[in-house]
């Protein structure tokens, strides 16, 4: 009994984390700025990335071709407040704690478009202090087409869908290995 109780306590040990899911927020980018919000149950982000750390990579985009669509932010190209726990901490800065930020997308433009927006999954990963972040939503984009033929980047906007509550690893090993305990328990007694 103690040596089972002994093996279950040391996978549960060994399991990641919980990670936090990202239930509503975006990020958007007009060309000029950025701005971000997101929250989990535990924590909110509210302030503004480094418009800087999107610019190289969006230049222009070909017609049926692939438009890698991922950003990574972390350190000072994120500058606001998370409130955790009901504690307020300010990122950004050289004091603060960080908060890094990774949106994964790809965006393929259809031969027959002519400009406006397109739609495509992302994901989501995130970190801040030992909280793991995770989400998936739509990236909105808005194309314009040029004189060259590819089209010019105006606008985009990761918006988060609600992940549906699932049960983590941990929490089925802890559920299945009580319920194989009470039918031990149960057979002997029979």
């Amino acid at each position: 009994m103690k040596k089972m109780l002994f093996v279950v306590l040391f996978i549960l040990s060994a399991l990641p984390l919980r990670a936090e899911p990202v239930k509503l927020g975006a990020m958007t980018w007009d060309g000029s700025s950025v701005s971000m919000f997101f929250s989990t149950p535990r924590t909110t982000f509210g302030g503004a990335g480094n418009v800087w750390a999107f610019q190289p990579r969006w230049t222009e985009f070909f017609p049926t071709s692939p438009a890698d669509l991922s950003v990574s932010l972390s350190g000072m190209d994120l500058v606001g407040a998370v409130t955790q726990d009901g504690t307020i901490y300010e990122v950004g800065s050289v004091d603060g704690p960080s908060l890094s930020t990774s949106y994964l997308a790809n965006l393929f433009i259809p031969s027959e478009f002519m400009g406006g927006e397109l739609t495509t999954p992302f994901l989501f990963e995130g970190l801040f202090g030992d909280t793991t972040l995770n989400g998936r939503g739509q990236v909105r984009t808005g194309l314009a087409s040029t004189d060259a033929g590819t089209f010019a980047l105006q606008y985009l906007s990761y918006e988060f869908e609600d992940l549906a509550q699932n049960p983590e690893p941990g929490t089925l090993l802890l559920i299945g290995t009580g319920a194989a305990f009470l039918a031990r328990k149960y057979r002997r007694a029979a």
